[in-house]
């Protein structure tokens, strides 16, 4: 377990002491992309817009979206099926698209992003956390630099992962009504973290390639 998280979740402190002990641990992590060399942002409404871009960090090749499919939103098998085209019209010269998984959409966050899988993590201490790594928005996202540029102007902020949870009861309405409902994990890159969503619900896309 990284010492953020164990300090996090010591029962000894309060949720701001919690957090209020990890802020300069945060700065100085987070501060560590700024010695690298800064790519530049991609613009989709240029010329020559790239099909792809290539995490350095990760080795991942990332989708980029373009002005006729950026705000598309998508339920969670819509976005299965919207990868499964990728690779029937051999988008950038591969059929290895997919979505993501939870662990690699995490990736593409500017800082290190709240996980909702630790046990123990409050929403109160989410919000928190957001604050202090709030220099590390590019725009209103905390989503890497080139992609930034048209990850800002898509409509919605959360992104579906491959990543499932599982069957849960949810609440449909104020009267008590309950159904059983799929769900599968997402990041929110402008809240900063992770969280289940149900599968019905439409969230962006980008989907993702080893080589």
């Amino acid at each position: 377990m990284l010492k953020w998280l164990s300090s996090l979740f010591s029962s000894s402190q309060t949720d701001s002491e919690r957090v209020d002990s990890e802020v300069n641990e945060v700065q100085e992590d987070s501060n560590k992309g700024d010695e690298t060399a800064v790519e530049e942002i991609i613009d989709i409404y240029g010329d020559n817009v790239p099909l792809s871009w290539k995490d350095q960090d990760t080795g991942l090749i990332w989708e980029v979206k373009n002005e006729e499919n950026l705000d598309d939103l998508f339920t969670y098998e819509e976005a299965i099926a919207y990868a499964q085209t990728m690779n029937r019209k051999h988008y950038d010269s591969s059929a290895k698209w997919r979505l993501p998984t939870i662990d690699e959409l995490m990736t593409l966050g500017s800082a290190k992003l709240f996980d909702y899988r630790d046990k123990g993590v409050k929403y109160k201490t989410r919000n928190s956390w957001k604050e202090f790594i709030s220099h590390k928005r590019n725009g209103k996202l905390f989503v890497k630099l080139p992609l930034s540029g048209f990850m800002n102007d898509q409509i919605e902020s959360w992104y579906w992962s491959s990543t499932e949870v599982g069957t849960f009861k949810k609440d449909i309405n104020d009267k008590g009504v309950t159904r059983m409902v799929d769900m599968a994990w997402a990041v929110n890159f402008f809240e900063g973290g992770n969280y289940h969503n149900s599968k019905e619900e439409k969230n962006s896309v980008i989907c993702v390639r080893e080589k």
